[in-house]
């Protein structure tokens, strides 16, 4: 019989939550400038721990709020 490869979860699911260099990545921004628009509420972030993560949701509505 044939098996198929199971694939992990982790590699068929998107990414969640963002990094604040991958999201400065995406939008062609310095991480500084990244971090300033969390902290002025321009782009919704969230912290865990020490940490600041982007939700990708919310990069998504950011981009289409902000489309020419």
């Amino acid at each position: 019989m044939n098996e198929v490869p199971q694939m992990k979860a982790v590699e068929t699911m998107e990414k969640a939550l963002l990094t604040i260099a991958e999201t400065a990545h995406l939008l062609s921004l310095s991480p500084a400038k990244v971090y300033q628009m969390c902290s002025s509420g321009e782009l919704a972030c969230i912290r865990i721990g020490r940490s600041v993560r982007v939700p990708a949701a919310c990069l998504d509505s950011f981009i289409c709020r902000h489309a020419a």
